[in-house]
């Protein structure tokens, strides 16, 4: 988790141009501390001259201030407009970010079919053409994940081996679970990319098997989750 100046449960994405800021969309799930202005109300999106980055409401009302109920069971789906009379390249960066680690958070592009996870920091840069799929409603998605239920116990040994390491085509990843929770499994990119999610039950012992072949050759993260516990190793693909 980070930090967030709106309190637990929040999400700010801002977008750049250059460098220079031009706008930006507040997620605030419901047990924010956010205070103030807010007031426990969305906020209407106020149209700018030159670029917009809103949220959609599910009735489709344009929001620059959304507040949500957390996800608990399923995927939390939120639509992000962004309209802009310039054609460029611009950036998405996660400017707040207040999320325990059994929640993920996902930046979705409709239009080039990739996935990110975000935290705070995160960067995501985009090219803005004469296609009208390159902008609209329809473009990004924000995916609110709840892989995991915390438990106040204490943690014990979480013992996690992927191998081999480096892998070619497939690799298999082992983890001992004793208190038999659930386990989640995440392979992202060097830049944070999500490109595989495992749900991997609740065996006392396991090992996974995963394809690997149809991901580029590289460096990446395998994080294994539990109720308790997550662990991150490295794994490079030749």
């Amino acid at each position: 988790a980070s930090t967030s100046a709106y309190g637990n449960n929040t999400l700010q994405l801002q977008v750049s141009r250059n460098g220079d800021f031009e706008d930006r969309v507040l997620i605030l799930m419901n047990d924010s501390t956010a205070r103030g202005i807010f007031e426990g109300r969305d906020a209407r999106k106020l149209g700018n001259s030159n670029l917009n980055f809103y949220s959609l409401s599910e009735d489709g009302v344009q929001l620059a201030i959304d507040r949500r109920q957390a996800p608990l069971n399923k995927d939390l789906i939120i639509l992000l407009g962004f309209t802009t009379t310039l054609t460029a390249v611009y950036s998405i960066e996660v400017k707040d970010f207040m999320f325990d680690s059994g929640t993920v958070v996902i930046l979705r592009d409709n239009f080039l079919n990739t996935e990110k996870t975000l935290d705070k920091g995160a960067t995501y840069t985009f090219s803005v053409s004469s296609d009208p799929g390159t902008m609209g409603n329809q473009r990004f998605q924000l995916v609110f994940r709840r892989v995991i239920q915390y438990s106040p116990i204490q943690p014990v040994a979480f013992d996690v081996n992927v191998f081999p390491n480096p892998a070619t085509q497939t690799c298999k990843i082992s983890f001992a679970n004793p208190l038999q929770e659930d386990i989640h499994i995440l392979i992202t990119t060097a830049s944070g990319v999500l490109v595989r999610y495992i749900n991997a039950g609740r065996s006392l012992k396991n090992t996974i098997n995963v394809d690997l072949d149809k991901l580029s050759k590289g460096i990446y993260y395998v994080t294994v989750v539990s109720t308790l516990n997550r662990k991150t190793q490295k794994i490079v693909i030749l």
